[in-house]
């Protein structure tokens, strides 16, 4: 026989508009607010940077969806010395509290949307309507304090939902019957799954996305694609950086521009296991498959030549700083080489953060430690066919790109 099911909380959905909801909140002050909304003891503090709450404020001018709400119904008996008992009903924002900060922030001139400032589009963004889910008691004989915990164990339950990933958010704006897609999504799973750099993503950086380009590693692929693309701005994995690009079309020019940097990428690695081929347990795929520890700053160096010279010594420069590494991190797997010779003289964020100077920091290092070494002296004899093979590799590849695969 089936137990007996004893509900403290029943829900109902409905719609609100935004000036609705924003004419009466306070989100500072807790159980000591008296506006209609408010925010339990147990909501978190927490406050989106500027550029999330302007993604948040255009999508709702635009029409998109916010996401649902949840609010809990409280109605409380106040009673004053002198006074009759009052009613005081008010609404506690379980879930949607860092939305509606922003849609504040944005609504005090905290910051404008990319179609003006509140005032400019204040009848769209009033009226725009929320979708919110009312949670109440499910009978009026239960108490406060049981109501009270039970939305606790309830918000817990909604904090514990698996979170999008920026893999997951590329990845549904990959093309489909009916949606053409953005083009830097396409692109690159185009790129990850061509036969040409298959070594590069399948063999050494040991990438895996399906035909719908799912996986975990899209997200560092659009960065290493952007980056190349955009610049070094775009040279990290974070999706709202990238949300501006997006739908941006790509040339035939800037394709075969990416595929070229790719390709030498590609025929520089290639290159260092052939000068020192990889040992046992060696794993390789950490060294190329973010942007943050060599490929980032490798971007910048190619794409700052000039001439076939150029292009030649920063080849020879990557096959030997990169086997450098791979032979001190035999002994030492913390490698500490790196950080205490290579990098000695960067702040702690110029070593690890992914922002252009960082790049252009680390990058300094490289060619400083390459200099010291002697530069293209110290190249031996058989580097300089390296570079004309590498360069042949890259026109190969370009030419193998035609129009109709892109």
């Amino acid at each position: 026989m089936a137990s007996t099911i004893n509900n403290v909380i029943s829900h109902k959905v409905a719609a609100l508009s935004l000036s609705e909801i924003l004419s009466s909140i306070d989100l500072d002050n807790y159980e000591q607010a008296t506006t209609t909304y408010r925010k339990p003891s147990y909501q978190r503090g927490l406050k989106k940077p500027v550029s999330w709450g302007k993604d948040l404020v255009n999508s709702i001018i635009e029409g998109m969806s916010m996401g649902s709400l949840h609010l809990s119904s409280w109605n409380k008996i106040i009673i004053r010395n002198g006074e009759a008992p009052s009613v005081d009903a008010f609404y506690n924002i379980e879930d949607g509290q860092t939305r509606l900060n922003s849609c504040i922030e944005f609504t005090k001139g905290k910051f404008n949307s990319k179609y003006g400032s509140y005032t400019d589009v204040k009848s769209i963004f009033d009226a725009y309507q929320v979708s919110v889910i009312i949670l109440s008691k499910a009978n009026p004989q239960i108490s406060d304090d049981d109501y009270f915990g039970k939305l606790n164990t309830n918000f817990s339950h909604l904090q514990e939902g698996t979170p999008l990933t920026a893999s997951d958010r590329y990845a549904s704006m990959y093309k489909a019957e009916g949606y053409t897609g953005s083009p830097l999504v396409n692109f690159t799973v185009k790129l990850v799954n061509h036969e040409s750099l298959s070594k590069l993503f399948k063999e050494f950086m040991k990438v895996t996305l399906d035909s719908r380009g799912k996986g975990k590693d899209l997200a560092n692929m659009i960065g290493l694609v952007s980056g190349i693309w955009k610049g070094s701005e775009f040279l990290n994995s974070k999706y709202f950086t990238h949300v501006k690009i997006l739908e941006s079309a790509i040339t035939e020019e800037e394709m075969s521009g990416i595929v070229e940097v790719l390709a030498v990428i590609q025929n520089i690695i290639t290159s260092a296991l052939e000068k020192k081929p990889k040992y046992k347990s060696e794993q390789l795929a950490s060294l190329f498959k973010t942007t943050q520890k060599f490929t980032g700053s490798m971007i910048l160096d190619i794409q700052r030549c000039n001439s076939e010279e150029e292009k030649a010594d920063v080849s020879n420069c990557w096959v030997a700083f990169i086997n450098e590494y791979r032979e001190r991190k035999k002994t030492d797997k913390n490698n500490s080489w790196l950080d205490d010779d290579v990098y000695k003289s960067l702040a702690v964020g110029h070593r690890r953060n992914c922002q252009k100077e960082d790049f252009q920091a680390r990058l300094g290092a490289v060619q400083e430690w390459w200099n010291n070494r002697g530069g293209a002296a110290a190249t031996d004899a058989g580097a300089s066919d390296d570079a004309t093979e590498y360069e042949d590799t890259v026109s190969e590849l370009s030419d193998s790109w035609s129009d109709d695969e892109i």
